[in-house]
Parts: C-alpha cells; sequence; structure tokens
C-alpha cells in the first residue's frame, strides 16, 4: 500500500481559479481594511515617519545624502503631509475647520514661491544648484510644521522654534545644494527669512 501523500502547506495550496490562497486571503484583507490600512500605505507612512526624523534629528546627513539635483514629487508630497498634519491640528485647536484648507494651501504655495526666490537669489551670489534641489530643501526643512502649532497660553513658542530651526536647517540644505561658503548661505538664508516673515506680517 502507498504512503498517503502529506498535506498540503495550507497557504501554498492552490484553489480551482489557479491563485495562491495565501494571495487570495492577502486581497481579501486589503479590501476590507481599506486603503488606509493596506500595507502600501503602511509603508508610506513609514518611510514619511523616517524622513521626518532624518530632517529633525539628523540634518546634516539627511541633506548630505539628498541628490544636489533635488526633484518634485517626493519633497512635495513630505510637504503636504506636513502641511496637512500642521493645518489640522491648527484648525482643531481654533475650532475652524475652514482655517485647515487655508493653511495647506498657504504652506504650499509659500514654499514653491519661497524656492523660486530663493534659487533665484542664490544663483545671484554664485550658487550652483537647481530649482528642483532648492525646493526639495524649502519643502523638507517644512518638517518643523509638526511642532510649529505648539503654545503656552499666548506664547506661540513652536512658531518660534519652528522658524529658528527651518532657518538652520535651509542653511544646511542651501549648502549642500549651491555649494557656497557657510557664512555666505547663513546670511542669505536669514535675509531671505526675514523678507518672507515680513511679506507674511504685511499680509496677514
Amino acid at each position: 500500500m502507498e504512503k498517503p501523500a502529506d498535506n498540503p502547506d495550507p497557504v501554498q495550496a492552490t484553489p480551482a481559479g489557479g491563485a495562491n490562497a495565501g494571495q487570495v486571503v492577502g486581497a481579501c484583507a486589503a479590501k476590507i481594511k481599506g486603503v488606509v490600512f493596506s500595507p502600501e500605505t503602511k509603508s508610506l507612512f513609514l518611510y514619511y515617519w523616517l524622513q521626518v526624523k532624518g530632517v529633525l534629528l539628523n540634518p546634516g546627513d539627511f541633506f548630505s545624502q539628498m541628490p544636489a539635483e533635488g526633484n518634485f514629487i517626493e519633497p512635495a508630497i513630505f510637504l503636504c503631509v506636513s502641511a496637512a498634519i500642521y493645518s489640522l491640528l491648527q484648525a482643531i485647536g481654533n475650532l475652524n475647520p475652514f482655517l485647515y484648507i487655508k493653511l495647506v494651501f498657504m504652506s504650499v504655495v509659500s514654499v514653491a514661491l519661497g524656492s523660486l526666490i530663493a534659487n533665484f537669489s542664490f544663483k545671484l551670489f554664485g550658487g550652483k544648484g537647481t530649482a528642483k534641489g532648492t525646493f526639495a530643501v524649502l519643502a523638507y526643512s517644512k518638517a518643523t510644521l509638526l511642532f510649529a502649532w505648539i503654545s503656552l497660553g499666548h506664547l506661540q513658542i513652536g512658531g518660534m522654534l519652528s522658524v529658528a530651526y527651518t532657518i538652520y536647517l535651509n542653511v544646511l540644505g542651501m549648502q549642500k545644494v549651491h555649494q557656497m561658503g557657510r557664512i555666505k548661505t547663513t546670511i542669505l538664508t536669514i535675509v531671505l527669512a526675514a523678507l518672507g516673515l515680513l511679506v507674511k506680517l504685511k499680509t496677514g
């Protein structure tokens, strides 16, 4: 009498339709859980979190490893996620849902316009970077939005720390992208930041 064949691995078993059982179960689970809990989305948020940690905790290495030419897509996604989190917290704190849309829009537009002005200014003083690289630096520096909403009463401590650390991040990033000295980069970055704050105060 022949020995009965071992039971096949249930995960590796192939149903009548020809699809792997594990794949079928995974597909069904993905449909039930939805996009938010899918493996791809988990990876996206994990990737974002790793970038946040890199920018805020180890900015020197982060910007040294960032391609000097830069690109628009990844920094833009990072910027939008950071702006969305910041705007949501501000909208909840101020009990104003319309503030969410306003702050997201302003954050994205300010970085887009700021990168054009900054790239032109650095080029004017001998910078060798590109518009994509400049945009990437400003976009990743907006990781500071994650604590910019913190306040102690009327003291906007988070906002003040955010401005100061953003300038520091911009100096590190611009120095790498535009291949300029630290002193010249720092002076130019501070001047541009001061002009940006002035415009923001004037326009509200």
